[in-house]
C-alpha cells in the first residue's frame, strides 16, 4: 500500500511540475510606458539613474527614447515579438540611422503598475558591458487606428538632404525621432508627449519632453487619414501654411 502511495505522489509532482513547464505567460500589452529608474551593474558596482524616457509597444513594434547624459539623444525603434515572458527585440533604427544585425532578448516580469525589464551583457557604443534592470510604470494601454512604427516618405523639396524621420504612436502617446544631415552637419532630435484621437478625424498632439526645449508644451490639432499601408498627418504653421507629412508603416 505505502509503495502505491508513493508512486501516486511522485506522478502528481510529475504532472505538476509539466503543468508549470506548460503554463503560458500572459503577453505584455500593447501601450506607452514611463520608465521609473534603471538599476546598472558594471564590473560588480551597482548604481540607480532616474531619467524621463518612454517606450510604446504596439503591434509588435516598439520604440523608447531620452537623452543620455554621455551621448545625448539615445532613441531606437524596430521589431517586438513576445515568447512566454521574453521580448525579442529586433532594433531597426536609431539615433544614427538605420541598423542591422542585433537582437535582444529581454525578460520582462509584468508588475501591478507595469514591468520590470533584464537586460544581461548589453554592449554600450563605448564596448562596456552592462547588466541593466529597468522598472516602468504603465502610462495607457488606450488604442487607436494609428497605433503603430512608421517611417516618413521625404518629398522632393526636401531631397537636397539627408532627413529620416521615425514615428511611433500606441498607448495615446507617440514618440518622434528625427535625424537630418545638411552640408556635413548632422542634427539629431526627438520628442514624445500624448496623442489624443478627436471623433473628427483630428488627433492633438501635445509634447512634453524632447531633445530641442524649444518644442517642449507645444500642442498641436493635426488632420489625420490613413491610406493603404500609410498614415497622413496635415498640420498648419504658424504663418498659416497648410504642412502634409506621410509615412509608410515599418
Amino acid at each position: 500500500m505505502l509503495k502505491k502511495l508513493l508512486i501516486l505522489g511522485s506522478f502528481l509532482l510529475v504532472t505538476s511540475c509539466i503543468g508549470q513547464a506548460d503554463k503560458e505567460i500572459p503577453k505584455l500589452p500593447d501601450g506607452a510606458y514611463k520608465l521609473e529608474y534603471v538599476q546598472i551593474t558594471e564590473s560588480g558596482i551597482s548604481s540607480k539613474e532616474f531619467r524621463n524616457q518612454l517606450k510604446i509597444y504596439s503591434n509588435n513594434r516598439y520604440m523608447f527614447a531620452f537623452m543620455h547624459p554621455q551621448i545625448g539623444v539615445d532613441a531606437g525603434a524596430g521589431l517586438a515579438n513576445w515568447n512566454n515572458g521574453v521580448m525579442t527585440e529586433i532594433p531597426l533604427f536609431n539615433h544614427n540611422g538605420s541598423v542591422n544585425g542585433f537582437k535582444f532578448d529581454v525578460t520582462i516580469d509584468q508588475t501591478n503598475t507595469g514591468f520590470t525589464q533584464s537586460l544581461v551583457g548589453l554592449i554600450t557604443e563605448d564596448g562596456r558591458s552592462l547588466d541593466m534592470i529597468e522598472t516602468w510604470e504603465t502610462a495607457s494601454t488606450g488604442k487607436s487606428p494609428y497605433d503603430g512604427l512608421w517611417q516618413r516618405v521625404i518629398s522632393e523639396e526636401d531631397s537636397n538632404s539627408e532627413i529620416s524621420e521615425i514615428k511611433m504612436i500606441g498607448g495615446g502617446h507617440f514618440i518622434t525621432m528625427t535625424r537630418s544631415e545638411v552640408e556635413n552637419v548632422i542634427e539629431k532630435n526627438f520628442h514624445f508627449g500624448n496623442f489624443k484621437t478627436m471623433d473628427n478625424k483630428q488627433v492633438v498632439q501635445k509634447t512634453f519632453t524632447s531633445s530641442d526645449e524649444t518644442q517642449i508644451g507645444i500642442e498641436e490639432i493635426l488632420s489625420v487619414g490613413l491610406v493603404k499601408d500609410g498614415l497622413i498627418l496635415n498640420s498648419v504653421s504658424e504663418n498659416g501654411i497648410e504642412i502634409t507629412s506621410r509615412y509608410k508603416k515599418i
